[in-house]
Order: C-alpha cells, then sequence, then structure tokens
C-alpha cells in the first residue's frame, strides 16, 4: 500500500498518509526521539486508519508522543468515528 504506515501489533489496522492524498500527508523526519517522526503542518496534515473489530472496544488506550512548536486554545492529537478525542490545549 503507498504511504503506508505499518501496524506492528499484528491486527492489521494500517495506516495511511492523509488518506492517501499527498498534501494532507505529514512528512517524515529522522530527528525523533525512536529513529523517527511524522511532522505535521498544524492545518490539514493526518493519518487515517480504517474502521476494524479490533478498534471498537471500551478496552483501548490512546497515547501520543507531542512535540508542538505553537499551538492555538485546541488542537486534536487523536478522533475517532465516535467522537472521542485527545487533544492539547494550552490553557490548561
Amino acid at each position: 500500500l503507498a504511504n503506508a504506515i505499518t501496524d506492528y501489533s499484528g491486527t492489521g489496522n494500517h495506516g495511511q498518509l492523509g488518506g492517501g492524498t499527498a498534501s494532507y500527508s505529514p512528512t517524515w523526519t529522522g530527528s525523533g526521539i525512536l529513529g523517527g517522526a511524522y511532522v505535521f503542518d498544524g492545518s490539514d496534515d493526518y493519518i487515517t486508519v480504517g474502521n476494524s473489530s479490533t478498534l471498537n472496544t471500551s478496552d483501548l488506550t490512546y497515547s501520543a508522543w507531542i512535540k508542538a512548536n505553537s499551538f492555538g486554545a485546541y488542537k486534536s492529537i487523536i478522533v475517532t468515528d465516535s467522537r472521542a478525542e485527545l487533544m492539547l490545549n494550552n490553557d490548561k
């Protein structure tokens, strides 16, 4: 799959850069904490993961390592179809 992000958990929930749209794709940098990271432009870059029964559970933990250069009052980091979100808030 072009622009694929591999899910190493074994559940097959691979991601796709920018949902397959190049202008919405984050870029790769080799300077991340563990050998590399994706750089998001702060306006429209994202990675999508398709719907899967393995993600439809109440026993799911979300986590993200974030290095924000700047951001507005709120920035969504993880958003699900059920609108569960992990957000940054620079006021708190």
